[in-house]
């Protein structure tokens, strides 16, 4: 009998996060969180970096509008961290996008949410260091690559969903 893959190797690690991004990209591409079931699901998935991380790439893709629509309506409906992640992800996504206002809208959020939250600090610097849009979607790539690491397909990428 096989030997079940113990979470110190990462492939259970590694599987249960391909599950929980496919449940955020599927969320996205519909545009909706989907069944009131789903909400918490989908902030327990936020809570992965590597999940948050590559749901960051769908900035760059056809999905980037109704990804947005999600991460928003989950921000609403979510408390504590899973809101941070949620609400940072609407500003990094915006970020990305040179749409302004909802960077901060989306940062206020999440360290309302989590004082603490590490990422949406880091993108609190980046922005107030005028940090350019065009440098952060770096990150884009990074999240595409933890995605195919993970064996989740996402959207097509729109060279046109993106600021520059």
């Amino acid at each position: 009998a096989a030997e079940r893959p113990r979470r110190g190797d990462g492939t259970l690690v590694a599987g249960r996060d391909a599950t929980r991004l496919r449940l955020v990209v599927d969320a996205a591409v519909r545009g909706a969180p989907g069944p009131d079931d789903d909400v918490p699901r989908l902030g327990a998935a936020l809570l992965s970096l590597r999940v948050r991380d590559a749901a960051f790439a769908l900035a760059a893709t056809e999905a980037a509008d109704s990804a947005t629509e999600v991460f928003a309506e989950l921000a609403r409906r979510l408390r504590g961290t899973p809101r941070a992640a949620a609400a940072t992800l609407v500003a990094g996504i915006s970020y990305v996008r040179a749409v302004g206002p909802m960077v901060g809208i989306g940062l206020d959020a999440a360290l309302a949410a989590d004082p603490d939250y590490r990422a949406a600090h880091l993108l609190l610097q980046a922005f107030d260091g005028g940090m350019t849009p065009e440098l952060l979607a770096g990150l884009v790539d990074v999240g595409q690559d933890i995605a195919r690491e993970l064996g989740v397909v996402m959207p097509r990428v729109d060279p046109l969903a993106m600021a520059g």
